[in-house]
């Protein structure tokens, strides 16, 4: 006899976005097809509905546990970092586009320039 899994149980914590909402766009979150996607994936077609954001969200937790981690680097890298962490703050905070002021956007795409200059050294 097989065990009838909860959506709950599918939720991995910082992976499984989409269940953390009750509700997005309208949608049953328990949409039996999600379900199947979020087994056979680890994540459902709902996350890419604002990739930007999921990312974020991905990004934010571990960006904060590496700087508390990561061996003492040079200062202009550990700004480049934090700036580049704060800018994916704001864009977890401004999750619906259109709502995204001009200065904020100003913002984002500081920090997100510098993501090209960190991505290699964010190692240890």
């Amino acid at each position: 006899m097989s065990k009838k899994v909860d959506i709950k149980d599918l939720k991995i914590p910082n992976l499984c976005f989409s269940i953390e909402k009750d509700n997005i766009l309208g949608h049953n979150q328990q949409s039996d097809e999600w379900k199947e996607q979020r087994l056979e994936r680890g994540f459902d077609d709902t996350e890419t509905w604002n990739l930007d954001y999921t990312i974020a969200q991905f990004i934010i937790p571990r960006l904060e546990r590496y700087l508390l981690l990561a061996p003492t680097r040079d200062e202009e890298t550990e700004k480049d970092i934090k700036l580049f962490l704060e800018s994916m703050k704001l864009v977890r905070s401004t999750e619906h586009y259109w709502a995204i002021t001009d200065k904020q956007m100003e913002e984002i795409n500081k920090g997100i320039d510098l993501f090209p200059k960190i991505f290699r050294l964010l190692w240890w």
